[in-house]
Order: C-alpha cells, then structure tokens, then sequence
C-alpha cells in the first residue's frame, strides 16, 4: 500500500511539475486602450470583454457622475489566468482582486481572468475611479458603491437577500461606523454579510426616485445618514425586492491587442509583488528583467529601501532619477534619503519633483525650507507662493517661512536692481 501511496504521489508531484512549467511558459498579451491597460496570461477573447466593460464605467462615470469622473492618470491592470500563478502575489488571503492606488501607477491585479470574475474587476475599477477623483468616502459607501456598479447577477442578490434576511442581518450603527480595521471587513465570513448589507443599501438610495442620487451619496459621505429606525425600517423592505443590478455593456472603443514583452511583463510582476509586500517574489522577477531597462532601477530602489538597504536603495533610485524613470514616489523616497545622508543633496530631486508634480504643496515646502538655509529667499518665496494648501502639521511652518522669505526678499530688492 504504502509503495502505491509512494507512486500516486510521485505521479502528483509531476503533474504538478509540469501544470508549473507550463504556467511559466504561458505567453502573456497586452490589450489598452487611451485610459487603461491590461496585461494578462489569459484568455484573449475575455480581456477584450474586460476591457471593454471598463471603458464604459470610465464613460458612464465622466458623462453620469462627474463627482466621479476619474482622472488622466493611466491604469494598469495584471491578471492571471489561473490562482497558482497568482499565488505569490497576494495581498490576502481570500480576495479574489485588488486595487493598490499609488502617485506613479495605479494597478489592479486580478486572479483570474475569466467571464465569473469579470465583476471583481470592475469592483476594483470602482476603487480606482473613487481614489483618482480624490474623494474619500465611509467604507460601506465606496464598497457598496463597487458592488452596485461592478454589478450584482440575480442569482447573487438573492441569495444576499435570503442572507440578509434572516440571521446575517448587520445592525446598521455597525455597518456605518466600520472601517477598514473593523471585523466586519477583515473577517471572511462577516465581511460577506457586510458587502451584501453595503450593496443593498446603496442599491435602495440608487432606486430611490425622488432624490437625485448623486446629491444624496455627497450628503451621506458627508455623515449625514437619515434617522437609523427609519432607514433600518426603510432598508428591511428594500431586501426583499432586491434584483441584483447589471454591468454595463461593453464599449465599442477601438483596442489595441498585441503580444506583451516579456521584459514589460517581468517590471510588471516586480512591481505588482512589491505591492502585494513580497519582496523575494519581487526580486526574483526583476532579476529575470534586463537591468537596462531605466524603469527597472526605479524598483530596485523600492525594493532595496524595504528592505532596510538605504545605501542601495539611494543609488538604484539615483540612477533612475538620471534615467527619467523615477516617478512621484520614488522621487519622494530618493528625497527623504539624500537628505538623511551626510553627503546627500535633495535640492535637485525636489526641483525635478515640483517639476513633475506642481500640485505637490509638500515637497514645495521642504524645498523651501533648503532654499532659506541656502538663503536662496527669492527661490524660497516663490516656491512659498505655489503652495496651495499647506498640510496641517506644517502649517504654522508655512505661515512663517512666507512671512520671513518675503522679508528677506525684499531687503535684497535694491541690490537686485
């Protein structure tokens, strides 16, 4: 027994050996459009359907709900064609997708690609319109908000609504006061019950004919929900009529299908495991990268700085500084380094971030404060001028930095002339 036991695991083993080998050598494809790409070792068929489903929340939300109109920024989509592969990178355990926001590459990473997970995607793509427009909202809105326009099959509303009524109801005080700490939402089994309870309620104000939703949803993320018994009353009848709510048909924008370098695709497994916290994962597929490549030293300089290796990092983030590959972040973080090196200078990384983010009112305002210690005061005053807003625990810095900038600015005036 035990010599067949022995055998069947042998045979195992070399299945699984060769469902791996076959994993790696899988071609990837990349389908874009103007607003988004998707890389993916999937079905090419299913990401065009994906891509374009996404096009129309992009449309629908611009011409619809400008309050949700996302910006120019371009998205990245990563999907996998299968969970083995999407393994090691990871955010959790137990989602099936996620979307990981950031100043230089918004990315969604899926799975799965396959037509049962096309709604996780366009749940993500919620996210990412909510985060590009800059709106911050209670959890439960922009998770029910993700659910009801990623959509909702009537299979699926009713089990939610056979749920809901009966012993996973969520007492509402709960459901509005919860965070992205709470239980509710880091537990598997109650954060089902919580997106149902979120998608229901957004699927009753969405349904609500008398108000125009889009001032109702800015009231409620405002905090201002109605009374909780009349909307606990209001929200138990609307469960028994739920209906699911349909994705949108796919837009007719034109696509551009084509095989995916694999250079491309190995940055981008970087990048999506660096994300995701795995940082061998990371390294392993930026190794198999040409170092060449200018982006590839800006995600060694991230990895390196995770890792606790501020030496490297800072010269792999030089490097892609030098390159023109080091975006917001990694500009950020190169900053933060020169500066914390005794022979460091943050001068010119600042001015190369001001130049590629003028609206960046905190990297303005370090700027600022080396151009006073430089008593470059008219540099300072106008980097002082371009503020904005200041961030509020530099406020008070701000307000006396201008003020004495502007001082010294003008003693220097008649000297100038």
């Amino acid at each position: 027994m035990s010599r067949l036991l022995t055998s069947a695991a042998f045979a195992a083993w070399l299945l699984l050996l060769h469902s791996q080998a076959a994993a790696a050598e899988r071609s990837w494809i990349r389908v874009s459009t103007s607003s988004l790409e998707l890389l993916t070792s999937g079905d090419a068929s299913v990401a065009e359907q994906a891509v374009g489903e996404l096009e129309s929340l992009r449309i629908f939300f611009r011409q619809s709900q400008p309050t949700f109109a996302t910006t120019a920024a371009r998205l990245r989509i990563v999907a996998f064609s299968s969970e083995w592969e999407f393994d090691e990178f990871r955010a959790n355990p137990h989602s099936p997708a996620y979307f990981a926001g950031g100043p230089d590459q918004p990315t969604i990473v899926l799975g799965r690609l396959s037509k049962n997970t096309l709604p996780s995607l366009r749940h993500e793509y919620v996210h990412y319109a909510l985060a590009s427009a800059g709106l911050t909202l209670p959890l439960w809105l922009e998770e029910g908000l993700a659910e009801y326009y990623g959509g909702v099959s009537a299979g699926r509303a009713a089990r939610r609504s056979r749920l809901l009524a009966g012993p996973g109801w969520v007492p509402l005080n709960e459901l509005l006061a919860a965070d992205r700490t709470s239980n509710w939402y880091r537990q598997p089994q109650l954060a089902e019950r919580y997106y149902a309870a979120s998608w229901a309620l957004v699927d009753w104000l969405m349904q609500r004919p008398e108000t125009d939703p889009a001032a109702q949803i800015a009231r409620w993320s405002a905090g201002a929900p109605e009374p909780l018994d009349e909307l606990e009353a209001a929200l138990r009848l609307h469960i028994k009529t739920l209906r699911g709510s349909n994705a949108l048909p796919p837009s007719l924008v034109r696509l551009d299908e084509q095989p995916a370098d694999q250079a491309e695709v190995e940055l981008a497994l970087a990048r999506v495991a660096l994300l995701a916290g795995n940082l061998p994962a990371a390294l392993s597929r930026l190794d198999r990268a040409p170092q060449l490549l200018p982006e590839a030293w800006a995600i060694r300089g991230e990895i390196e700085l995770k890792r606790g290796r501020s030496r490297e990092a800072r010269a792999a983030l030089r490097e892609a500084m030098r390159l023109n590959a080091a975006g917001k972040l990694a500009l950020w973080h190169l900053a933060v380094l020169e500066q914390s090196s005794a022979d460091g200078d943050a001068v010119p990384v600042l001015e190369r971030l001001v130049a590629t983010d003028p609206a960046f009112d905190e990297a303005r305002l370090v700027l600022s404060s080396h151009y006073l210690r430089q008593q470059r005061y008219p540099e300072a005053l106008t980097q002082l001028r371009s503020v904005r807003m200041a961030p509020p625990d530099k406020a008070d810095f701000f307000q006396r930095a201008l003020a004495f900038a502007e001082s010294r600015a003008a003693s220097l005036s008649p000297s100038l002339e």
